[in-house]
């Protein structure tokens, strides 16, 4: 199972994912760097098993397990020390600012030439 997110940049250059998690609790919630990558599970949430004998005429709310997923957040580019993450309304939202200065490798510069020359 896989939540809806929204991944942007912000104008400040600030990452920022929102996971919609409506029935998870922040204490299901776990969220962690690893190399370039930020992992993000939860737990299956508590007090929310189908009704036994229950005859559903729709049934669409399905709490499981959400089994990590992966979020390319280069670490050289953003600031992991800053990273603020607010569970509000059921919506988590996690904001990486950007790193002040950022870690290049020296560039090879290329020639441009006229066609023809």
């Amino acid at each position: 199972m896989y939540p809806p997110c929204n991944v942007y940049l912000t104008r400040e250059r600030s990452l920022v994912f929102e996971f919609a998690l409506a029935g998870f609790s922040e204490k299901e919630i776990d969220l962690q760097f690893s190399g370039d990558y930020m992992s993000f599970s939860a737990k299956e949430p508590e007090g929310f098993e189908a009704v036994e004998g229950a005859k559903y005429f729709k049934r669409r709310l399905k709490f499981k397990e959400i089994r990590e997923q992966k979020y390319y957040v280069p670490e050289d580019k953003f600031n992991r020390e800053k990273v603020k993450a607010v569970f509000r309304n059921g919506i988590l939202k996690v904001t990486i600012p950007p790193k002040e200065e950022f870690e290049t490798k020296e560039g090879i510069k290329i020639e441009i030439v006229k066609e023809g020359e």
